[in-house]
């Protein structure tokens, strides 16, 4: 049957985990549920230990400190998260970024309010939607939901490793910035070597004013940017 964003993250998250050795088998039969080594959004059982990941239990299965709970995907990251990424940092970064409004949405919270333009946002939950097959796909046999999620899976898996090697490079990014602050006689102009995060990471000291760093659409040129104040 019908599929959704959580799941779809929660087995990629699972492949990556794997290495990509894995099958997934979508079933509502308990018995079948009894053969899978991981079972995700289904069954109404939160054991990590027992490596059962679902939400829809009475009372769910845990809620965050900022009020958001999680769904299937949020649990399987918080137990898989940080040995994927190789950091509790990186984890985390990944988690606020992606998991969390992943999470929010399938339990129905919006972290978001329309404009009076009447414009909808193209979110990534329509990425995944967009993967179900349409009734006369489905009528011609021309996709089935379990073909569709499968593809959609492979979409999941190559933005969870983009936004992980984004996270990892910016946090080696920022430390560049912090050790060019340090190592700069005048604090007020900073001067890198790369396309580092600087503008998050200079806001926290309160010299630096103006940033120096090669120009990135012009190779050999560099190029000079204020530091804001926010």
């Amino acid at each position: 049957g019908n599929f959704h964003t959580d799941e779809v993250f929660s087995c990629a998250v699972l492949s990556l985990v794997n290495e990509g050795d894995v099958e997934v088998v979508r079933s509502r039969d308990p018995l079948i549920w009894t053969t899978g080594d991981f079972v995700v959004d289904v069954g109404n059982i939160y054991d990590s230990s027992a490596r059962r990941f679902d939400h829809h239990q009475q009372g769910g299965a845990g809620v965050r400190e900022n009020g958001i709970p999680y769904s299937s995907l949020g649990l399987v990251w918080k137990e898989y998260g940080v040995s994927l990424c190789g950091s509790a940092e990186v984890a985390e970064y990944v988690d606020k970024k992606l998991v969390q409004p992943i999470d929010a949405a399938d339990n129905g919270i919006d972290s978001f309010t329309l404009t009076a333009t009447g414009t909808y946002p193209y979110l990534l939950h329509h990425v995944v939607t967009s993967f179900r097959p349409t009734w006369k796909e489905e009528r011609d046999h021309a996709m089935s939901f379990d073909q569709g999620f499968l593809k959609a899976m492979e979409i999941a898996r190559v933005v969870l490793l983009r936004e992980i090697a984004i996270a990892k490079d910016s946090f080696e990014g920022e430390q560049a910035v912090i050790q060019a602050y340090h190592q700069a006689e005048d604090k007020r102009i900073i001067v890198i070597d790369g396309q580092y995060p600087w503008e998050g990471t200079l806001i926290q000291f309160p010299e630096p004013l103006f940033v120096v760093k090669p120009d990135h659409e012009s190779a050999g040129a560099w190029k000079v940017k204020t530091v804001r104040k926010n």
